[in-house]
């Protein structure tokens, strides 16, 4: 009774934390879909990108070389800029049709977290109360699955022009239609949304990974005489990766004049650095241990339960940390943990299973009473802190700069205060991005390292100045026109 009790509890903590913090990300998100101007780098270059598409620009005729009008480095494959542009035609607006995709997506992301965890990755184990795991376990899955959207990472870019969301959603949607090895099957519908989360991002690999890894190993262990099945499974899931992947690159290589590949693949190799991937990596653990070791202590329980659905989780969470050590790349940011992120909220969702098949199958065994409330305190206190979005004394990004060290989630300097922060930032950066883009507008040509000022005024940019950087270094571009109109008393605005 004593242990009911406390689970009860710990439940009830667990979920007002849950509530606080996704009404603090509805309030982020509603405050940048009103904002009108991009609001950090990257969204700058897609603004532009999605800009020429509706200008009448064809796709591949994008990646071009990108020290000729209108100067522009296309870092991803084109189906983001697709989408975008398309669902500009409804709203008006490219920077809020990219940021409405993002949210759209990450919410399509929780959805499929929680279709995963409650049996769709994997096959349900059977119980002598099999109603006890339906309708109060989808919710639970429900509701676990969304503190995907209380990761700082998450809450931060799901209200961005940014393509990881999309390319995270449709990896993640692949492996709900790869279905379980029990039920039917969709291996060639897996492979082409797969095949679209590669041609949206190609470093979010974890769920290609996955999938692959997960059908090889069920063919291995298949009897020699029922091996066509799985193989069939298994060829139907890559030959959409590898044959449809490898057409689309090489029409869009042919058709963009051999330049496509600069602007996917050198622009973005950029030079790994060991200290700067150690600093994202400590920042990550000592704000969000709790989350690892709940998602460990879920593990242990699904496996204990004997849940197959264990596998495909611990294959996604294990491949998020390979494409999470791509963080020491110069420019990198927090996003490269997005999957690893993504396959821990599945294990801890995931876990509800093995709790309920432990509780009814071992009573009255101690685990079955601690271990819950022992995977609630964690996820409390991985809720505990939150990083800041905004720094509390500079109008700026909180750690952009400097580092900003977490907060309590909840007082005087809790979620709330960082909302108010960002509601009166978004205000003065407003105001300054209004009288920039007269001047911006009035000069034609300019140089600047903030993409979305010219962006966001329809004006060229001679140079996009931190992806030309790695060109430059690899002697694949350089800045001779740029330093001949200077020499010939030719500057744009410096902005």
């Amino acid at each position: 009774m004593l242990a009911r009790t406390a689970l009860r509890a710990a439940q009830l903590a667990l979920a007002l934390l849950a509530v606080a913090y996704l009404i603090y990300f509805a309030d982020h998100a509603r405050q940048l879909l009103t904002f009108s101007y991009p609001l950090d780098y990257g969204e700058g270059p897609l603004l532009a990108q999605v800009d020429q598409l509706r200008a009448g620009t064809p796709i591949w005729q994008l990646y071009r070389d990108p020290a000729a009008p209108p100067y522009l480095v296309i870092n991803y494959p084109p189906l983001y800029l697709l989408l975008c542009a398309g669902l500009a035609q409804v709203t008006g607006s490219p920077l809020l049709a990219g940021r409405l995709t993002s949210l759209g997506s990450a919410i399509g992301a929780v959805m499929a977290i929680a279709l995963l965890s409650g049996g769709a990755g994997g096959q349900r184990p059977t119980t002598s109360r099999p109603r006890d795991l339906g309708e109060n376990y989808r919710l639970s899955a429900i509701g676990l699955s969304l503190l995907f959207l209380t990761v700082p990472i998450v809450r931060e870019w799901a209200s961005l022009m940014r393509v990881d969301m999309l390319g995270l959603c449709l990896g993640l949607w692949g492996l709900v239609v790869l279905g379980r090895p029990s039920g039917r099957r969709w291996p060639l519908l897996a492979g082409l949304l797969l095949l679209a989360s590669l041609f949206t991002k190609p470093s979010l690999l974890a769920a290609p990974i996955a999938a692959t890894s997960w059908l090889l190993w069920e063919y291995l262990r298949a009897p020699r005489g029922q091996r066509a099945r799985p193989l069939g499974h298994l060829v139907a899931l890559v030959a959409p990766i590898a044959l449809g992947g490898g057409l689309l690159l090489g029409l869009l290589q042919a058709a963009s004049g051999d330049w496509f590949t600069l602007h996917v693949v050198a622009a973005n190799a950029n030079r790994w650095d060991a200290e700067l991937a150690q600093g994202f990596w400590q920042a990550q653990i000592a704000l969000r241990w709790p989350l690892a070791a709940a998602a460990l202590l879920a593990l242990a329980l699904a496996v204990r339960s004997r849940w197959a659905g264990t596998a495909p989780a611990l294959l996604y969470t294990l491949a998020g940390c390979l494409t999470a050590a791509g963080v020491g790349k110069v420019g990198a940011y927090s996003n490269y943990f997005l999957e690893l992120y993504a396959g821990l909220i599945w294990l801890v969702a995931a876990g509800g299973m093995g709790r309920k098949r432990e509780s009814q199958d071992h009573p009255a065994h101690p685990m079955s009473r601690l271990l819950p409330i022992g995977a609630c305190l964690l996820q409390i206190a991985s809720l505990l802190y939150y990083a800041p979005l905004w720094d509390p004394t500079w109008p700026r990004q909180a750690g952009l700069v400097t580092p900003s060290p977490p907060r309590l989630a909840l007082g005087r300097y809790g979620l709330w205060a960082d909302a108010r922060r960002e509601a009166d930032l978004l205000a003065a950066f407003g105001r300054v991005d209004q009288a920039l883009d007269q001047e911006v507008r009035a000069a034609g040509q300019i140089f600047t390292d903030l993409p979305g000022t010219a962006a966001a005024s329809g004006a060229v940019s001679r140079m996009q100045v931190f992806e030309a950087r790695q060109l430059i270094d690899q002697g694949l571009s350089d800045q001779s026109g740029l330093l001949y109109d200077l020499a010939n008393g030719e500057p744009p605005l410096a902005v």
